[in-house]
């Protein structure tokens, strides 16, 4: 259950990107885990502990530009690179036990379009959560706060806090 780091080199350029893992004995499922917006993975940890404690393996990569994945050219997780990395990740985790995608945020809208050229490698679940705070001011939405930028809005759990029920 103790979070390891490795790379993960990425087939479009042959960037390392941090990998992060954690691992249970005979788990029952492989949770990929893309973050959001300005995170890196290991913000993940509590989360992924609490899906270890479920029995599930959580692995999950640093976005190009983001965290220990910060070398060279920058980019966000809508680039081209970053949805190839994703699904090559994903790929390289597939076994014997099902694949899930868990993407929040940012994550979110690169797993969209991931899930759609590559929904064979998640076809036993996926979890997209998006995150749309609101402009000050507005009467709709999210967004009322530091608290809430954090994740803490009504109907939008953080997600560590996120309880999930994977089909198994």
């Amino acid at each position: 259950m103790m979070m390891m780091r490795s790379t993960f080199v990425s087939g479009v350029d042959d960037l390392e990107l941090a990998a992060y893992e954690w691992d249970v004995a005979d788990p029952r499922g492989v949770v990929q885990v893309a973050h959001g917006l300005a995170e890196h993975s290991a913000r993940d940890d509590r989360f992924a502990r609490a899906l270890n404690e479920a029995g599930d393996t959580v692995r999950a990569i640093d976005h190009r530009g983001h965290g220990a994945s910060i070398a060279g050219r920058q980019a966000t997780s809508a680039h081209p690179a970053s949805r190839r990395d994703m699904a090559a990740y994903g790929a390289s985790l597939r076994g014997d036990v099902p694949l899930f995608l868990f993407a929040h945020s940012m994550g979110s809208f690169a797993a969209q379009s991931v899930i759609l050229t590559h929904s064979e490698q998640y076809a036993r679940g996926r979890i997209v959560r998006q995150h749309c705070p609101r402009p000050a001011g507005s009467r709709y939405g999210a967004g009322r706060g530091a608290s809430q930028a954090r994740g803490v809005q009504r109907g939008f759990p953080a997600p560590h806090r996120l309880q999930v029920a994977l089909a198994r």
